[in-house]
């Protein structure tokens, strides 16, 4: 999620979304989290915080975090973070799926279950200001006939979630 608020209020990028709804809150659930640095300057947005979630638990995106080469900042906590220029990246472990089911974006198309072992998020970007959705985009193929996505993952075509194309949507 990519946020922008008064104060500060969190953003979501996630990893592969449906039925959340422009001005929907955002939803509160308690979750592990990882900080890894920025990659882009998100200033003439005014954006804060870019947050990245998957289905994965906190050692996983820690071991993500670390893989990005980001300082451990805090020794004390499991929370990996840097700030830069006033933006903050955070690497944000749903490791129940709750927040891929609070916001609706849970991946349980029955070839991704099989192939990954259980639920996971679609690949999404929305953007949250002041913890109101205002911008939500999904990467997922057409329905088939059979009702269900062609492309449930974005594979094919995620392009719509990347931060330099999301952005000009907002």
């Amino acid at each position: 999620m990519i946020a922008r608020t008064a104060l500060r209020c969190p953003s979501l990028l996630g990893r592969s979304r449906a039925f959340a709804s422009i001005g929907d809150k955002a939803p509160d659930v308690g979750l592990d989290v990882s900080f890894p640095a920025p990659k882009e300057a998100l200033a003439e947005k005014n954006i804060d915080e870019v947050i990245i979630s998957a289905v994965n638990d906190a050692a996983v995106m820690g071991a993500w975090a670390t893989a990005q080469d980001i300082d451990d900042n805090d020794k004390r906590a499991s929370a990996r973070y840097v700030a830069r220029a006033d933006h903050k990246v955070t690497l944000l472990a749903d490791a129940r799926c709750e927040l891929a089911k609070a916001l609706d974006l849970v991946l349980d198309h029955p070839n991704n279950l099989h192939d990954l072992g259980g639920p996971r998020m679609k690949r999404f970007a929305a953007f949250y200001d002041d913890g109101v959705l205002t911008s939500l985009s999904v990467a997922e193929g057409p329905k088939g006939a059979d009702g269900l996505h062609s492309d449930p993952a974005g594979d094919d075509a995620p392009e719509s979630t990347f931060a330099e194309n999301f952005l000009k949507t907002i």
